[in-house]
């Protein structure tokens, strides 16, 4: 599985030509942003110890929650320009594969062009394509940093201490359960949703494009 998710990413990048040191930097950005989104966690936790130890002041939260504040804005700036680099490349990698998708198409026999639903071909060129927004817009950043931000924090905990860290890790095996229930007949299920679509969106297609003759048989009927 690991295998064939590494093929399916290496080969969507052979599609990014250009554009593959913006998906880098956004994925960096992202990762930065996750850095400074640490700082507000940190910021509590001090304000707690303060309050706490009795040492609490005005000035003192007045600071920490400037800090806060401080990291959580240099958070969204970093992700902000990380979603729009990872759309600005994605955007012209689909550009470049529907390109291929258009050139591959004058090479297919002319029979299978016309005994192939129209629908079919719309939902691979537009619909199936810009799935892949997903996963290169959103999912190679946002998993890098999404990574990056429990690490550091487990980290943090059990430098803190190792009981708690190990009680965090507790919560690993449950999320998984979770996931295992969710993709259970994923296959199935996308395969169905696949066929549905492309036949919902032949009809449509269909429909269109005969409703000229539709109305015109119907005008002739009502005289």
């Amino acid at each position: 599985m690991k295998s064939n998710n590494k093929n399916a990413i290496s080969q969507l990048l052979k599609y990014a030509g250009g554009e593959k040191k913006q998906l880098y930097r956004s994925i960096l950005l992202a990762t930065i942003g996750e850095l400074f989104g640490m700082i507000p966690f940190l910021a509590i936790a001090k304000l707690i110890e303060k309050i706490y130890q009795s040492e609490v002041s005005f000035r003192t939260v007045l600071y920490l929650t400037l800090i806060a504040l401080f990291g959580q804005i240099l958070k969204g700036i970093f992700t902000l320009y990380s979603t729009i680099t990872s759309h600005k490349a994605t955007f012209h990698i689909l550009k470049n594969i529907r390109s291929l998708v258009a050139e591959k198409m004058l090479r297919v026999p002319m029979g299978v062009m016309i005994d192939t639903p129209i629908g079919k071909f719309k939902n691979l060129i537009v619909d199936i394509v810009s799935k892949l927004e997903d996963s290169m817009a959103h999912f190679m950043p946002e998993i890098t940093s999404s990574i990056v931000s429990p690490v550091l924090f487990l980290i943090l905990i059990f430098t803190l201490d190792y009981r708690m860290g190990l009680a965090s890790l507790l919560t690993i095996p449950l999320g998984m359960l979770g996931y295992i229930g969710m993709m259970k007949d994923y296959e199935f299920r996308s395969k169905t949703y696949t066929t549905a679509q492309n036949n919902m969106n032949s009809t449509l297609v269909e429909y269109i494009n005969g409703i000229e003759v539709i109305k015109a048989f119907n005008l002739e009927l009502s005289r």
